[in-house]
């Protein structure tokens, strides 16, 4: 394979001593083939029917590999005049609020730093009394200006709500959508399996629409839970 390559590379370029690097490694490469097949012959039955069957299967593979690379890079590099300038009027950021914490309050710090028309931090209600403390809470605290908004979700079909949001909040086709999703993440293996993230969920319910971008905000919990450790130390001095 190598000899081959190497030998259809120096085809394809115009270089000094072309002929003699082509000569080189064709020749390589007949050399080696005919060292396979000689084995491949008289050793069919010892073992060398592998090199038979799983060579031509390696190079078939390493093929449509590169095909779908050069397809990918394709589509990925058709590249419009202009196409970095914004084409909506206005953009809206949508927080979603699962909790009210220090993960939520970054992401709604994120929202503002994002320079939106409007902010609007939602919590799809599928436990009422949840929500009911929520909303409660949220209403007496100080450290957000942003209205909690609630939208039932009472069967519980998350990414299909937060889908119909989405579509209803861009369907005037001059409006962009950025959905922000507080991620909070552990360090240790008990932390990640009681709390597993549903941003990349919610990201492929939400890539098919157009103007709507899901942004997922990670929040180290952990390292939250370590400050508040070391605040409750006793003091030693």
């Amino acid at each position: 394979m190598a000899g081959a390559g190497l030998t259809a590379y120096h085809l394809r370029r115009r270089e000094s001593l072309r002929r003699v690097k082509i000569t080189v490694n064709a020749l390589a490469a007949l050399v080696s083939a005919a060292v396979v097949l000689i084995f491949a012959v008289t050793k069919f039955t010892e073992g060398a029917w592998l090199v038979v069957v799983v060579f031509p299967l390696g190079v078939w593979v390493l093929i449509r590999i590169n095909r779908e690379y050069r397809r990918e890079a394709a589509a990925l590099e058709r590249l419009p005049a202009g196409a970095d300038r914004p084409r909506m009027r206005r953009h809206r950021v949508l927080v979603l609020v699962e909790t009210l914490d220090l993960a939520t309050l970054k992401a709604l710090r994120y929202a503002h730093e994002l320079r939106p028309d409007s902010v609007r931090a939602v919590h799809f209600a599928i436990d009422e009394a949840h929500a009911r403390r929520l909303s409660a809470r949220w209403a007496s605290t100080s450290a957000t200006s942003v209205e909690l908004e609630l939208v039932a979700c009472p069967d519980r079909r998350l990414r299909h709500a937060m889908r119909e949001l989405a579509v209803r909040t861009t369907e005037d086709g001059e409006t962009s959508l950025t959905v922000l999703v507080p991620r909070r993440m552990y360090a240790n293996a008990l932390g990640k399996l009681l709390h597993r993230g549903t941003g990349e969920k919610m990201s492929r319910t939400l890539e098919q629409l157009p103007h709507v971008a899901v942004t997922i905000l990670p929040f180290n919990a952990s390292h939250a839970m370590r400050a508040l450790e070391r605040d409750h130390l006793p003091d030693m001095d």
